[in-house]
């Protein structure tokens, strides 16, 4: 099993870290990168709950951020990652 992180999640991670960094500062913005690439890392095909697309799902981490990801075979690819207070509704139906 192999989890990948798009590219586009790069932008995502950028975003989330400078939202936290202002709001909570440096070492609160640093963890919870950490913990939504180790929760990532941990997903498996069953992960979470059910999204757009058959093969699409999502699984809410502990800091209420919201991993985006597509199966394929043992295999899942993060194409988003979302706050859970974010407008995810409309920002990941432009990631094909």
């Amino acid at each position: 099993m192999a989890v990948v992180w798009a590219p586009q999640t790069l932008d995502d991670f950028e975003r989330i870290f400078a939202h936290n960094l202002e709001w909570k500062g440096i070492e609160r913005a640093e963890s919870i990168e950490i913990a939504i690439r180790q929760h990532g890392d941990r997903l498996t095909r069953n992960s979470g709950i059910p999204w757009i697309r058959p093969n699409e799902r999502r699984s809410l981490n502990a800091d209420d951020y919201w991993l985006f990801f597509r199966v394929h075979g043992d295999d899942m690819q993060i194409f988003a990652v979302f706050h859970a207070k974010e407008n995810w509704t409309v920002l990941t139906g432009e990631r094909q």
